[in-house]
């Protein structure tokens, strides 16, 4: 028998933020960068259509958490970046059902203070430093709720000053590159590895699996974040000094494009795609670890897993950098891989769309609870295996996340066209477009001209008649929502993440 016992399957969630489908699948649905994640999909089936909800890590978690859309849920500019407590999540949902729940996130947005680990029993999360500065022996993370020990820097006005100038190593960061190098040639001479954003993920989740019951069904939430920007180089892969200065003096500065200030060429976007398909690489190895900690916990054989991303990246695609404000096929098309143990269909290509809130009913379904009513625009995925889905996959943007230092630099246009709210909507081929600051709808047809260079919207056609309508109703609400104050430890924490 396994230990999550007959008929109630463990969960395990695994985030790869910042993956983007088109570095994930690769023909037949494969994955050229992955050969472990490439095997699981042997066992699983991959959703070639998968929609984030956002283009950026707060909102689409939240869909991802509730099964809801942002409009649905609140999470999202200009209302709050805070999951309201009275919002169920189905870590809440399964835990009524008898459930041991847990979230284990290199990605330090989610935590208490945005709500977003809300009907967890227990959590931890990385902090802001862990992006920059590598420490490979840590095997505690540095915050917690209800779970520990932790293991957290030392406090000082020298960690304060490294923190408030967290925003330009966001966007130079050949410093820390150069530290921690040195760090690693010091402590590592005789072998050279690449260090792990947040390395105490994978020992904290056998840690917490070692103490569940045997019999007591479990669901664990994990979010890997070494695809997310700034990117460090592999002592590993890149020895020379050479190869290493090429791929160190490429800026990461996102917020001199949205500024209009930089311009960077087709070179500088190859070295950083280069530099985020080696952090892909590494990922997949983080991924198969994981899986040897629920075999070793004995709960593999019974253990749902998806593998998905809150959103995707981008490289020069449209004149964008990394992720947030468009919704551009490279920030919204995301992995989706769904393994059911005992499944006869496994291995196989689901046929329909699906979308990060339609995790939550699956997972409720397969707990044998009944999602009906609790998801008004989220189906289980099961649903659309070999049909298509009974309503549009929708996202939403909500502008420039932090405007604190491109107020500084940018011109009034130029925040006014990066700050507006675009919904999306995907079905069958088609992808739809509404700038709803603006009131301009637009279409493209992903299949024959996936790079969304020409439009084909025509409002007279019944097709975008139909989308419009949903579209319509999503940007109001959006669009609706009434100005948050936002707070003081939400901002510092936009900005020590280099959202600005």
């Amino acid at each position: 028998m396994s230990a999550g016992g007959p008929g109630r399957p463990d969960f395990l969630t695994v985030v790869l933020d910042c993956v983007r489908a088109s570095d994930f699948v690769g023909p037949n649905g494969g994955s050229p960068s992955m050969p472990f994640v490439s095997e699981l999909r042997r066992s699983s089936v991959v959703f070639p259509r998968a929609a984030a909800t956002a283009p950026w890590t707060i909102p689409s978690h939240a869909s991802l958490f509730t099964g809801l859309y942002p409009w649905e849920n609140g999470v999202h500019m200009p209302n709050a970046l805070r999951l309201e407590a009275s919002v169920p999540t189905v870590a809440s949902m399964l835990a009524r059902a008898g459930y041991s729940t847990f979230a284990a996130s290199a990605n330090g947005f989610i935590c208490p203070e945005l709500g977003l680990v809300s009907g967890f029993e227990a959590a931890t999360w990385g902090d802001w430093w862990e992006r920059y500065v590598r420490i490979p022996t840590r095997e505690l993370p540095p915050r917690a709720l209800n779970f520990g020990p932790t293991q957290r820097l030392p406090s000082g006005p020298q960690w304060a000053a490294l923190e408030e100038k967290a925003w330009a190593l966001h966007r130079f960061p050949v410093v820390l590159e150069v530290l921690n190098r040195i760090n690693g040639q010091i402590r590592f001479a005789e072998n050279p590895r690449r260090l792990a954003v947040s390395p105490w993920i994978e020992e904290t989740v056998r840690r917490w699996l070692s103490q569940q019951p045997s019999g007591t069904p479990t669901h664990c939430f994990v979010n890997l974040l070494d695809a997310h920007e700034p990117y460090l180089t592999d002592p590993g892969i890149q020895r020379g000094l050479r190869a290493w200065r090429r791929l160190t003096r490429v800026r990461m500065d996102r917020t001199s494009i949205l500024a209009g200030k930089w311009a960077p060429g087709p070179e500088e976007f190859e070295v950083l795609h280069e530099l985020y398909v080696a952090m892909i690489r590494f990922l997949d190895r983080r991924v198969q670890r994981l899986v040897e900690v629920y075999r070793e916990a004995g709960r593999w054989e019974n253990t749902v897993m998806v593998l998905t991303s809150d959103h995707g990246q981008a490289f020069g695609e449209h004149g964008h950098l990394f992720h947030g404000q468009r919704l551009w096929e490279p920030l919204l098309r995301i992995p989706m891989l769904l393994r059911i143990p005992g499944r006869t269909d496994q291995g196989g290509v689901g046929a329909g769309w699906v979308s990060l809130v339609d995790i939550a009913p699956t997972q409720l379904e397969l707990a044998g609870e009944d999602p009906a009513g609790r998801f008004p625009s989220a189906y289980p995925m099961t649903n659309m295996l070999n049909a298509p889905r009974p309503a549009p996959a929708m996202a939403m943007a909500d502008g420039v996340h932090h405007m604190t230092m491109v107020k500084t630099i940018a011109s009034p246009e130029r925040i006014a066209d990066w700050d507006r709210k675009w919904i999306a909507a995907y079905q069958d081929e088609t992808k739809m477009l509404f700038d709803a600051t603006r009131g301009e709808f637009h279409a493209f047809d992903i299949v024959r001209d996936p790079g969304e260079t020409r439009d084909v919207y025509r409002p007279e056609d019944p097709e975008f008649v139909a989308m419009e309508a949903p579209m319509r109703q999503a940007a109001a609400r959006l669009m609706g929502s009434a100005p948050a104050t936002e707070a003081a430890d939400v901002t510092e924490r936009l900005k020590s993440w280099g959202y600005l």
